[in-house]
C-alpha cells in the first residue's frame, strides 16, 4: 500500500497511476489497430516500454502481487522502505510529462513531415550489390571473435556474466549484420525479383540468425528481442500491417521463448508457468533498482546538464579497440549521486533525471519523438532504416540500459551511424562501378545495375 504525509496525496498517487496506465493503452491502441492489421510504430514501442518499466513496477509494488515469492520479496521491501506517497506523486507525474512531451512531438511533426527527402544522404541511391562487398568482412570478424569466446557459449548467466565484453561484441555484430539486411531489403524496395538478390538476402537471414542464437547463449536475450522490433516496425509500417492472428501468436511464442531463456541461463529449477512469469516480470522490478533507491534520495531538480552523456560518447569507440573504456565513463557518485544497480540495468528515469532534470527531460523527449517522426515521414531506403532501428530500441534498451549503452551504442551508432556508413560506402562503390560501366560501354545507363 502506499505511505505517506496524508490521504490526499495518497489519493493523488493512485489516479496518476491510473492515468499513467490508461494514456499509453489507450495511445498505442489508436495508432497501432485498424481493421486490416497492427502498425507498430515509435509510439507503440515507445508505449510498451512507458508501462513495462516505467508503471509495472509502482503497479506491483503498491499491490504487492507476488509479494510472498522469495526472490520478489527482497525487491518488495526495498520498494516499501523507499516509496512513499510524496515520491510516487512526484514519479507518476514526472512520467506522464515525459511521455506526454514524446507523444505530442510525434504528433506535432507528423503532421508536417510528409514530403520529398531532397538532396543529401537521406536520398542517396545505391547498388544492392555493392553492400555484398563489406558482407564478408563483418562475418569474418563476428566469426572470428565467436570462435575466440567459444569456451563460454551456452554456460548460462554466470558465463556471460564474466564475459560482459563478449556480449557486447556479439551484439555489435549481430546489429551489423541487421543493418545490412534492412538496407538491402529496403532499397531493392520496388524493384523486380531476381533470384540472385532474393538468394542473398536468404544468406544475409540465415547468417543473422547464428550470430543471434550465439546472443542468445549469452544471455542478450533483450537484443534480440530488440532486433525482432526492428524488422517487425519495418514490414508494418512501410509494407502493410501485421494480421492480428500472427501478432498473437509472434508474441505469445516470444514469451514463451523469452521466458523460457531466462529461467534456463539462471539455473534456478525446472520450467513452470509460474517460473516465467517470475523471470518475465523480474525484469522491470529488478531494472528498478535504480529507480526505488533514487526516489528514495527526494533529490528531483528541474534542469541538469547532460555531463555524463557527453561523457558517454566515449563508447563510441569499440571495446576490440579499447576494452578498459569503461574506466574512463564519468561517474555520478563523483556528483553526489547514489548509483544502485545490483544487476546492471540502470532505469531511464534516473538516466533522465542526472542527465537533463525534469523539465529538461521532456524536451529532449519531444524532440525525440518529433525527429522519429520526421524521419520516418521521408520514405526513403534510408530513412526507413534509421527509423524502423531506432524505433525498436525505445521498448527495451532506452529504458533500463545506461545512457553509454541505450543512447550512444544502440540508438546513436548502431542504428544511424553504422546504417548511413554503409550507405555513404554503398554508394561510392556504385558511382564508381557505374562510371566504369560507361566507360567500357560508351553510354550513360538509365540506373545503377541491381545485383
Amino acid at each position: 500500500m502506499i505511505s505517506g504525509s496524508g490521504t490526499s496525496l495518497g489519493i493523488l498517487a493512485y489516479v496518476l497511476l491510473v492515468a499513467a496506465l490508461v494514456l499509453p493503452v489507450w495511445t498505442a491502441y489508436k495508432r497501432a489497430c485498424a481493421p486490416e492489421g497492427i502498425r507498430i510504430d515509435h509510439v507503440v514501442l515507445f508505449s510498451f516500454g512507458f508501462i513495462f518499466y516505467g508503471i509495472t513496477p509502482i503497479l506491483l509494488g503498491v499491490s504487492h502481487l507476488g509479494a510472498a515469492n522469495f526472490a520478489l520479496g527482497i525487491w518488495y521491501a526495498y520498494f516499501d522502505a523507499n516509496v512513499g506517497s510524496a515520491q510516487m506523486v512526484i514519479y507518476l507525474a514526472g512520467m506522464l510529462l515525459f511521455y506526454g512531451a514524446f507523444i505530442l512531438g510525434s504528433y506535432a511533426v507528423h503532421s508536417v513531415a510528409a514530403g520529398p527527402a531532397g538532396r543529401g544522404i537521406l536520398s542517396a541511391d545505391i547498388d544492392c550489390g555493392a553492400l555484398t562487398l563489406v558482407w564478408p568482412a563483418a562475418v569474418a570478424f563476428g566469426g572470428a571473435y565467436v570462435w575466440s569466446v567459444r569456451t563460454s557459449l551456452f554456460h548460462g548467466y554466470t558465463a556471460y556474466s564474466q564475459t560482459y565484453m563478449a556480449g557486447g561484441t556479439i551484439s555489435a555484430v549481430t546489429l551489423v549484420l541487421l543493418s545490412f539486411i534492412l538496407l538491402r531489403m529496403s532499397f531493392a524496395e520496388g524493384l523486380p525479383v531476381r533470384a540472385r538478390r532474393q538468394a542473398a538476402l536468404r544468406l544475409y537471414i540465415a547468417t543473422f540468425c547464428i550470430f543471434a542464437l550465439v546472443l542468445l547463449s549469452l544471455g542478450g536475450r533483450l537484443y534480440v528481442v530488440t532486433s525482432a522490433m526492428m524488422v517487425l516496425t519495418y514490414l508494418s509500417v512501410y509494407r502493410r500491417r501485421l494480421p492480428y492472428r500472427r501478432v498473437v501468436v509472434l508474441f505469445a511464442v516470444g514469451i514463451a521463448i523469452v521466458g523460457t531463456i531466462g529461467v534456463i541461463r539462471l539455473g534456478s529449477g525446472g520450467l513452470s508457468p509460474s517460473a516465467l512469469a517470475e523471470n518475465i516480470f523480474g525484469e522491470p522490478l529488478f531494472t528498478s533498482f535504480s529507480l526505488l533507491n533514487f526516489l528514495g534520495q527526494n533529490r528531483f531538480e528541474l534542469f541538469n546538464l547532460p555531463r555524463f552523456l557527453a561523457g558517454d560518447l566515449l563508447n563510441l569507440v569499440p571495446s576490440f579497440l579499447f576494452p578498459t573504456k569503461s574506466l574512463y565513463l564519468p561517474d555520478p557518485t563523483a556528483f553526489g549521486y547514489v548509483v544502485y544497480a545490483p544487476l546492471g540495468a540502470l532505469h531511464m528515469f534516473f538516466s533522465f533525471m542526472i542527465n537533463f532534470g525534469l523539465i529538461g527531460s521532456a524536451c529532449v523527449l519531444g524532440g525525440l519523438g518529433a525527429w522519429l517522426s520526421w524521419v520516418g515521414a521521408k520514405n526513403t531506403p534510408l530513412a526507413r532504416v534509421i527509423y524502423s532501428m531506432t524505433s525498436g530500441c525505445l521498448a527495451f534498451t532506452l529504458f533500463r540500459d545506461p545512457f553509454s549503452v541505450s543512447l550512444v551504442k544502440n540508438m546513436l551508432e548502431f542504428s544511424i551511424l553504422v546504417p548511413t556508413v554503409l550507405t555513404l560506402g554503398a554508394h561510392v562503390v556504385s558511382v564508381v562501378s557505374a562510371r566504369q560501366l560507361r566507360r567500357l560501354s560508351h553510354r550513360t545507363p538509365t540506373s545503377y545495375p541491381v545485383i
